[in-house]
This record gives C-alpha cells, sequence and structure tokens, in this order.
C-alpha cells in the first residue's frame, strides 16, 4: 500500500494499524526508504506489541542479514522491515 498526498504524514500511524490488525497473523514484508526508517518502525512495532520483527538492510553484516532472512523463514519473526537491499537479492 503506498500513501500519497496528505496521507504522508500519518504513515506510521497507518503502517501499525494495517499491521495489527490486518496483517498480525502471517507474514508480512515491508520496505523503507531508509535504513533509520526500517529501525524506527521496528521499535515502535516492539512498543505496541506487535509480534516481532527483523530488519534487512545495507548497515548490517551478510551474516546478520541471513539470520534475519532465516527468522522470517522460520516463524520467529512475524514481519520483516527493510530496505532496497532485500530488492536487490
Amino acid at each position: 500500500i503506498r500513501l500519497k498526498g496528505a496521507q504522508t504524514a500519518h504513515k506510521e500511524a497507518a503502517l501499525l494499524a494495517l499491521c495489527s490488525r490486518s496483517f498480525k497473523g502471517g507474514r508480512t514484508i515491508v520496505f523503507f526508504k531508509t535504513k533509520q526508517r526500517a529501525h524506527r518502525t521496528k521499535i515502535l512495532f516492539g512498543l505496541c506489541k506487535l509480534p516481532p520483527a527483523a530488519e534487512l538492510h545495507g548497515d548490517m553484516t551478510q551474516a546478520a542479514r541471513l539470520e534475519s532472512l532465516e527468522r522470517f523463514r522460520k516463524g520467529e519473526a512475524a514481519f520483516l522491515l527493510c530496505t532496497d537491499v532485500a530488492a536487490r537479492g
């Protein structure tokens, strides 16, 4: 889901609402433009008591990236919060 225009001021609130209501039971990948936004969202997910989330971005070592992916694959993390590093493969 892409929010445009006036809705962009409420992106975090909309994302938290969607993830807590609609996507809480399954595995969900969320893309961000910056690694700071992905990290901030992971913290917000924890504060809102959403299921565990894993991060995936360029500042992580390859081992840490693989660990995050494995946690997501095994279902230990319900959300994968990533930047374009995940899109590159």
